[in-house]
């Protein structure tokens, strides 16, 4: 798994294949602090991945970048003989950017919470799942195709059921039988009304945004950007003195800042992730900024 997964997502799929004899799950290094960097390194990954099923990775990553050089990972995990498989935690932002598919990715999972759905104190969600045709009969879940009736009309049904253990129980990949219809419904209505051009322009309003705030944070003394490479709607802030400090102070003034780093990663300690979506406005953001030059 690359580094810059969420590790909570690394804490879950280390969890389940502890009890998977034979199985591990193995993080590449993460780089130093303020070493040039944050997205996948190349060098790192090439000669790591033997005996590997698959290489997992995040897009954009934990700290908010882009993973400019998507394709070169996929060569380098295809040519090891692993799939790549891709975790969207930000599915926003594939308005604004290509599709992992189009990198060569071969799996690709993500939550899609953020259109519509409340954060309802962590569920339920609608997570999405995408594969290559290869590996369709090996997902977990329903795939419904869409055929005609003796009439001529459109209908839908089920092709696939690889889950359900009515089909085959003992060749089921799954039993989970937890009903997100409402969910996904709102999900859809979500999407139906913001229509394509609107998710694009909420996903540009993103980018726009964290710029603005990128810029104008480390305007304030003391504060300055970790990465250099592009981001969404995410960005590392390093803070004159500490993030948890920073953020205590902030909070007391009635605004959050960020996430403080060091809870999962002790060599960013004094790094803060600044999450800046569609929902500030610039007088929010300036009130932030406001806030940590007071910090």
């Amino acid at each position: 798994m690359a580094p810059n997964l969420h590790p909570e997502y690394r804490r879950v799929v280390e969890t389940y294949l502890s009890y998977i004899p034979g199985v591990e799950a193995a993080t590449l290094p993460c780089c130093a602090p303020y070493e040039p960097g944050g997205t996948v390194d190349l060098n790192r990954l090439t000669g790591s991945l033997g005996g590997a099923a698959c290489f997992v990775m995040q897009y954009p990553n934990f700290f908010g970048l882009v993973e400019t050089g998507l394709a070169e990972v996929a060569d380098v995990v295809h040519r090891q003989g692993a799939l790549l498989v891709v975790a969207v935690a930000e599915p926003m932002a594939l308005a604004a950017l290509a599709p992992p598919g189009a990198f060569g990715a071969d799996v690709v999972v993500g939550e899609g919470q953020g259109f519509g759905l409340a954060p309802s104190f962590g569920g339920p969600g609608v997570g999405f799942f995408a594969t290559r045709l290869e590996f369709v009969r090996q997902m977990p879940g329903r795939l419904i195709g869409k055929t005609k009736d003796v009439e001529g009309k459109p209908g839908y049904v089920m092709t696939l059921q690889t889950r359900e253990q009515h089909i085959r129980r003992e060749k089921a990949t799954s039993n989970i039988c937890t009903n997100h219809a409402l969910a996904a419904t709102t999900f859809t209505i979500y999407l139906s009304l913001v229509g394509r051009t609107g998710l694009v322009a909420l996903a540009r309003q993103n980018v726009q945004n964290a710029a603005y705030a990128q810029y104008n944070t480390t305007e304030v003394a003391g504060y300055e950007m970790v990465f250099e490479e592009p981001v969404f709607n995410e960005f590392v802030l390093r803070c004159p003195k500490g993030a948890e400090k920073v953020r205590t102070a902030c909070l007391k003034k009635g605004v959050d800042p960020g996430l403080p780093l060091g809870r999962f990663y002790p060599e960013y300690g004094d790094c803060l992730l600044v999450a800046v979506t569609e929902k500030r406005t610039k007088a929010d953001i300036d009130r932030l900024c406001g806030v940590l030059a007071s910090a």
